[in-house]
């Protein structure tokens, strides 16, 4: 029995549903969906992300181009822009099964040829060949529309420049106080990260408004107005229940603030969190790389090149098991891998592969729902120097489910300098077997920070370990005496020789090299703390390829790795 396109589309809708949890497709039998009266074969829609449209035709499909033309650019019914299409050419073979049948062989069909267009086309010529897995990740993907991001990030960036310059204009007290809650020095930067911090929970509080008995922005709301001491009354109510990582550092810096400044950096919040949601832009994880980057200031110093959305993509992307792995056979498999990122800035990195996970997981048939919290309790550890920037890689891990709850992360803040009697190198010490920031290693949890035992690691190996390491060099610009990123925090030149030492110390013996920086000791880093068979992913300088510091991390890659992927940037 011939299978026409109306069949083959039902099934096709029937299948891509089972995919992921979160969507609502439909086939051809919809009612009307675009303004032009014109029906997609297949139409997706998730909240908070764009329709994304599918146009299907039996090979050679001539007209399928024209088909997807015609849907790019209209509007739906709910007056939203067409902005992704996917064509598939299906192949003749499919047309002789019948509903039931035919529904087993698309789930089984690797030979589907399809292209996405938002509106420009991938890949420019030809097409992408592969089974249904591939084309609900490529739906996922292009469902985040770059538009809204953009405007999203526009929106986030006026409120958080405008925070920073009400926290400058503040008295000394104040602004000493800001800068103790953030463990930053006083400057733009450290102001504008309050401005970051500040933003964010206002835009998770409105993504977790009614759930729980926790109230939206106008149910507080007097006179069009919102006042100050409410607004924390509520996030106080959101910290008995959970999210400590977005809202405990900024409850902190808003009480801190004068009357009259708390109030106008509100109205800066509330303008921002009206323009947010004007576009319907769900996760704030999706703007979250991008918005870093053109925040970052002080590269020279840090050498903090936080990664960009696009390089994150690509690099999680290499790291993440493909979908017929069995890694996503169940609960039970994927909850058991282990990922690290040593140097996890605000957690672009964590988070992309992250979703990856979820993503595949889900394209199997589960629901990541339901272990999020081990996930984020077991599963992904972050380390970084800066409390702020753990912070935001905690609350980056949280917005990808905003509404479920996870009593512990293993994120933390490692530490500078010397604590009980012990000298601390911050995420350098991951080289040790067991790191010795016990005591000062701060792990965001559910209900505040506590410390990180760091007999936890004690042996342990990961499966994936993807980062995007500092660069700075071992020594001061100009010769000067001291280290360059312990001098970044304030430490004196005698400490900072006495640390030196200890790295040369604990890097004995690895493929580490003082001249080629602080990346060749976090590729020490990686290479040690990941497990036979696992796979590392890594941004690192151009002198790997061919400079002399870098060779015997040349000769440890061509020892004991293999399928190695490098990538120009």
């Amino acid at each position: 029995m011939y299978s026409g396109e109306p069949t083959v589309n039902t099934a096709l809708a029937e299948v891509l549903q089972d995919m992921r949890h979160d969507w609502n497709v439909g086939g051809e039998k919809q009612g009307r969906i675009l303004k032009t009266g014109k029906k997609p074969d297949i139409y997706i829609t998730e909240r908070g992300s764009m329709p994304v449209i599918i146009e299907t035709e039996w090979m050679p499909a001539h007209t399928l181009k024209d088909d997807v033309e015609t849907k790019l650019g209209v509007e739906n019914i709910d007056g939203q822009k067409i902005e992704a299409v996917i064509g598939i050419r299906l192949p003749e073979r499919l047309k002789q099964y019948e509903h039931k049948e035919l529904r087993t062989r698309l789930r089984v069909a690797n030979d589907l040829e399809y292209a996405a267009y938002t509106p420009e086309r991938f890949p420019k010529d030809g097409w992408l060949t592969g089974d249904l897995t591939y084309i609900a990740a490529t739906a996922q993907i292009i469902a985040v529309s770059r538009t809204k991001v953009e405007d999203s990030v526009s929106a986030m960036l006026d409120s958080i420049n405008s925070i920073s310059k009400l926290v400058n204009e503040c008295g000394p007290d104040i602004k000493r106080k800001i800068a103790e809650i953030l463990n930053q020095k006083q400057n733009t930067q450290t102001w504008r990260m309050a401005g970051l911090i500040l933003s964010n929970a206002l835009v998770f509080h409105t993504h977790i408004a009614g759930h729980r008995g926790i109230k939206t922005i106008m149910d507080i709301s007097v006179v069009g107005q919102i006042p100050p001491l409410s607004l924390l009354g509520v996030w106080d109510k959101i910290l008995g229940i959970n999210y400590y990582a977005i809202f405990k550092v900024a409850r902190n810096i808003l009480s801190s603030l004068d009357t009259n400044t708390a109030h106008e950096v509100v109205e800066h919040l509330v303008n921002m969190s009206n323009r947010i949601n004007r576009t319907g832009l769900r996760h704030s994880t999706d703007m979250y790389g991008e918005l870093i980057q053109k925040m970052i200031e002080d590269r020279k110093t840090l050498a903090s090149f936080y990664t960009r959305p696009e390089s994150a993509s690509l690099l999680a992307g290499l790291v993440t098991p493909q979908p017929d792995s069995p890694l996503y056979n169940s609960g039970e498999s994927i909850s058991s891998v282990r990922i690290m990122d040593p140097a996890c800035g605000t957690g672009t990195l964590l988070t992309s592969l992250y979703r990856n996970l979820i993503r595949n997981y889900e394209i199997n048939g589960g629901n990541m729902k339901n272990i999020h919290a081990k996930m984020v309790g077991e599963c992904i550890h972050g380390f970084d120097v800066l409390p702020s920037a753990v912070h935001l890689t905690a609350s980056a891990l949280a917005d990808v489910f905003p509404s479920m709850i996870f009593e512990e992360s293993k994120v933390a803040t490692t530490f500078l300098g010397m604590h009980g009697g012990a000298l601390h190198l911050g995420s350098l010490d991951l080289i040790l077997e067991t790191p010795t920031f016990d005591q000062k290693g701060m792990l965001i949890t559910s209900g505040g920070e506590k410390p990180y035992h760091s007999h936890e690691l004690h042996g342990m190996l990961f499966d994936m370990v993807i980062m995007n390491p500092p660069f700075t060099s071992n020594t001061r610009e100009g010769g000067r005496e001291g280290h360059a990123i312990f001098s970044s925090f304030g430490i004196d030149a005698k400490m900072q020789k006495e640390m030196s030492k200890r790295e040369k110390k604990i890097f004995h013996e690895t493929c580490a090299d003082g001249n080629a920086g602080e990346a060749s000791n976090f590729m020490a880093i990686a290479d040690r703390k990941l497990k036979p068979g696992g796979t590392l992913g890594l941004v690192l300088p151009a002198t790997l390829v061919s400079g002399s510091s870098w060779i015997k991390t040349r000769e440890m890659l061509k020892l004991k790795y293999e399928d190695l992927i490098v990538v120009s940037i």
